[in-house]
């Protein structure tokens, strides 16, 4: 196997995505060379993203109106919004997912 599929093979072994169970949350974890993330802010192992859910499409336009004052935001086409921090690591809000989970005791 050439070195580069091995590393392409790698790279798709190391992406987890992590749920709470019947929540509908998730943390997704990616190898640092993924296509799919964006450039690195600072050397090592680092985010490469923070997303934050709010609790309707009205809080979201609130929010992209806010920020938008000061910054450029982007519409992803899952109609997240993101905007890149201070220190250049991109930032999202995106509609919530999650679900009241009841348990019992």
């Amino acid at each position: 196997m050439p070195i580069w599929a091995w590393k392409n093979a790698m790279a798709a072994a190391m992406a987890r995505a992590f749920a709470v169970p019947g929540e509908g949350t998730m943390i997704h974890l990616r190898g640092a060379s993924d296509a799919s993330l964006g450039p690195v802010s600072q050397p090592g192992e680092t985010l490469r993203e923070i997303v934050w859910a709010v609790t309707d499409r009205d809080a979201l336009k609130t929010i992209a109106d806010e920020l938008t004052r000061d910054r450029e935001v982007s519409t992803l086409p899952d109609g997240r919004i993101r905007v890149l921090g201070p220190d250049g690591l991109p930032v999202s809000f995106q509609v919530t997912q999650a679900r009241h989970v009841l348990t019992r005791r």
